[in-house]
């Protein structure tokens, strides 16, 4: 496809989507979002004017950007008209019509850093244990608080709020509403990286290039954000090639104009990476109005939230991640990790649990492996026979699988103890109750009761199976101690 193909970014004569309008376009889902400072009429079309690529006039189609209150990012993003602004009779356009290619040039990464004035010092030795990631960091603090108005990228810079909704940035009290989620434990991590960040790299830089990286600039709250900014707008891309033509690794970027489409389990927008531009594509035919979104695919409401800053209400298909662990106390932890590695586990791994009417086979799997009677972990391990004849997705004898039951029974039990509300206490909970909450409070609530709807139910089978495996076993007993006492007479 030829560059004369691509969308024209231009930008509605109607400012503003109404509510009810922008909901329908913008996901079949009733999402929720945190509140964010909306663009105005002249940023988006300043920022349209720059993105726009020579030589897009020529193109039938549009793409065109709306205020959308409702919207994540406070912008829709819209196939339009043919722009001769005749009617298509109705007809959705073809994939290849419905493209907008972003210029390399228009794309903050650690190649746009290193023709910045930062370019220099990142070329130098000194400067080689700076990741992609923390290069892009670098360059957008310098962009945004340095470079200002004068910055190449500052029609794009100037729509990214200063105010984030992460959860890096939320209060105490908001964070104590996601206790028990793992989003708890990602807050501790990202903090954690943040610090050593700007400990490690950024605050010796303002002390050796006070001319690049000026502490009053280079600020522990500007690296914050930059960070946080970078970690919910960027994605991974192949943006350069070596001499033979082939993709060198994936690069951290952020794309403009991509990271304002929304996400929804919906989403038909892709990419595509062509001599360094990125082409959005869209998978389904597409009509004029048509909200481009890009796919959520099978991430959680833990996951939106905590990575783009939303949460569907009747999320499509609630589910959590687990952590499972094989204890090192384990006498035998080694013999017990060969076997799990053999059955493509980790003695330190995560399972993703869901509503489904089974239990996930890898938490029972992993369980049965962790509690395998040690005559057979030896036979396992020392008869190669033996270790073929076994497999962990079945079930064992009911002793084995009774002890595995119950250990995923404990972990489950553990995880909703962490909770500081219980399911029927969240569900109890008035709507007028619920109305009062601020916007980041209903968005944790929503997460929590996610998860402990998921853990609940995935507790509930095990338990139930566990009634069945106890009178497996008693019944097992009765039989060999009735055996035993006729053989005794």
């Amino acid at each position: 496809m030829s560059d004369v193909h691509v969308m024209v970014l231009t930008l509605l004569h109607t400012t503003q989507i109404n509510e009810s309008h922008s909901e329908m376009l913008a996901s079949s889902l009733k999402a929720l979002t945190a509140e964010k400072e909306t663009p105005t009429v002249e940023l988006l079309e300043d920022f349209m004017t720059w993105l726009r690529p020579s030589g897009v006039s020529r193109s039938k189609w549009r793409l065109v950007l709306s205020l959308c209150p409702s919207c994540p990012s406070k912008v829709a993003v819209q196939a339009s008209r043919p722009k001769d602004g005749a009617s298509n009779g109705g007809e959705s356009s073809s994939m290849s019509e419905i493209t907008a290619v972003i210029p390399a040039s228009k794309i903050m990464s650690h190649k746009s850093a290193l023709r910045s004035a930062l370019g220099k010092f990142l070329s130098t030795d000194a400067a080689r244990s700076i990741d992609s990631r923390t290069a892009l960091i670098l360059h957008l603090v310098f962009e945004t608080f340095l470079a200002g108005p004068s910055s190449e990228f500052a029609p794009y810079i100037q729509l990214l709020p200063r105010q984030l909704d992460t959860t890096l940035f939320w209060t105490d009290e908001e964070l104590a509403a996601l206790a028990g989620t793992r989003i708890a434990k990602f807050h501790e991590m990202d903090l954690a990286d943040v610090k050593r960040l700007y400990t490690t790299v950024v605050k010796p830089l303002t002390q050796v290039e006070p001319h690049l990286f000026p502490p009053h600039v280079f600020t522990k709250r500007n690296v914050a954000w930059a960070w946080a900014t970078v970690w919910a707008r960027s994605v991974k891309l192949h943006l350069d090639t070596d001499k033979d033509g082939k993709n060198r690794g994936k690069e951290v970027a952020i794309v403009p104009l991509l990271d304002l489409i929304s996400h929804n389990y919906t989403g038909q927008a892709y990419t595509t990476v062509v001599n360094g531009r990125v082409r959005i594509m869209s998978s389904v035919p597409t009509a004029a109005g048509d909200v481009l979104q890009k796919p959520a695919g099978m991430a959680s409401n833990t996951d939106m939230l905590y990575r783009h800053n939303v949460v569907f209400v009747n999320h499509p298909s609630p589910r959590v991640t687990v952590d499972v662990e094989l204890a090192e106390s384990d006498p035998r932890f080694v013999e017990r990790s060969v076997v799990l590695k053999n059955a493509r586990f980790r003695a330190k791994d995560a399972i993703e649990l869901d509503l489904q009417d089974e239990i996930h086979p890898d938490l029972i799997a992993f369980f049965r492996i962790a509690k395998l009677p040690s005559t057979l972990l030896t036979a396992y391990n020392d008869a190669p026979s033996v270790a073929n004849s076994i497999s962990f997705y079945d079930p064992l004898d009911a002793v084995t699988e009774l002890r595995a039951h119950k250990a995923a029974a404990k972990l489950l039990a553990g995880l909703l103890a962490r909770f500081p509300t219980t399911l029927a206490d969240d569900e109890a909970m008035s709507d007028d109750d619920v109305a009062a909450l601020s916007i980041r409070l209903r968005m944790a609530r929503i997460v929590a009761m996610g998860e402990k709807r998921v853990l609940s139910h995935n507790l509930r089978m095990i338990s139930d199976h566990i009634v069945e495996l106890k009178a497996q076993v008693e019944a097992a007993k009765a039989a060999k101690a009735a055996k035993a006492a006729k053989d005794d007479l």
